[in-house]
């Protein structure tokens, strides 16, 4: 199995697994004892009858033909109490074996006080299936969330809500070849703290609309994307920020297109509803700088060797992350830079 490719390792406690439509956890007391609940959603419901009221409130069941086809009885529940900390990241790994569709509504609650890490991987083992990931969040404390795809012929419609009221450090990669990825992920954030980001790698024919949209009810907002646009793909990245009184966001969305075959979109927005609002934004669209190739080649680099150094630079984001996480942001970028020299 691939779930090396998405950071995952199936062997480790902590981890929730969903081959198709069938849930297991690897349990761990570790986290237990921390304060940190995880099961199937299915086992969350009986177990905690309360989860119920927390289904379906960021998100629409009617938002569109994804969400409308989503049941509650697949997908994980991540629960952290008051005042619980991460011993380490909680993972969970979505992986499609067979199955032409692939559904799960999963559950994060952060209370006050407390810091919770996760990190989810999703990948296919098959070709022409249907992911749809509903994922629904509930931040007092602090979350910090990391999430790679790898689909390759396969299409996927995740679809995530999120209420942040603490702190949330949310980043999206998608580093492979994919049929085709949607996903813009909804934020209210209530005197909170949001950092999302996006990092973004395409190639042969890979089709991606991945953004983001912030509605920022006093507290700050920082959307993020970098796409590196290669070969025959396509990238949309549409960002946007709706700040209402005591707001501060700011977009920062920047694109490399590596090929003339390459098509891409960047769409940054801005909506102020109040006086008392701060927004900004930069954009960039461009190709490899030729001089900073042909200066680090003067230093006894190769072409490609000097591609890779100037991409994995361009992909590398100082994040307000935990160790384990920036390790893995650190690994993306490295990634995606040998990805494009070859």
């Amino acid at each position: 199995m691939k779930a090396d490719s998405v950071g995952i390792d199936l062997e480790r406690e902590g981890t929730y697994i969903q081959e198709d439509q069938e849930a297991l956890v690897k349990v761990s007391r570790m986290l237990e004892k921390s304060g940190i609940i995880l099961r199937p959603i299915y086992q969350a419901l009986q177990e905690f009858p309360w989860v119920k009221k927390y289904l379906w409130g960021v998100l629409d069941r009617e938002k569109d033909e994804y969400t409308e086809i989503t049941p509650d009885n697949a997908g994980y529940f991540i629960y952290a109490k008051k005042g619980a900390k991460s011993p380490f990241p909680v993972q969970a790994c979505l992986y499609i074996k067979k199955e032409e569709v692939q559904t799960a509504h999963n559950l994060i609650i952060v209370e006050e006080g407390a810091s919770l890490d996760v990190i989810t991987g999703c990948l296919a083992l098959t070709d022409d299936s249907l992911h749809v990931g509903v994922t629904e969040m509930y931040v007092k404390g602090t979350l910090n969330y990391f999430m790679i795809h790898n689909w390759g012929k396969n299409e996927a419609r995740p679809r995530t809500g999120a209420l942040v009221e603490g702190t949330l450090n949310s980043v999206y990669v998608n580093l492979y070849e994919a049929k085709y990825v949607q996903s813009n992920p909804y934020y209210l954030v209530r005197g909170g703290n949001l950092t999302s980001a996006s990092i973004l790698y395409g190639k042969r024919g890979t089709k991606l609309d991945i953004g983001s949209t912030a509605v920022v009810e006093g507290g700050n907002a920082v959307l993020l994307s970098r796409v590196v646009a290669d070969d025959h793909s396509h990238i949309r990245s549409p960002l946007k920020i709706t700040g209402k009184k005591g707001t501060r966001g700011h977009i920062d969305c920047k694109t490399l297109v590596l090929s003339e075959k390459a098509k891409t979109e960047t769409i940054p927005s801005l909506v102020s509803e109040s006086e008392d609002v701060e927004l900004s934004h930069e954009a960039y669209v461009g190709r490899l700088d030729k001089r900073k190739v042909e200066y680090l080649m003067t230093k006894g680099l190769s072409e490609e060797e000097a591609t890779e150094v100037l991409v994995r630079g361009f992909t590398r984001l100082d994040l307000p992350l935990p160790p384990a996480l920036k390790i893995q942001l650190e690994q993306v970028s490295a990634t995606i830079s040998k990805l494009a020299k070859g």
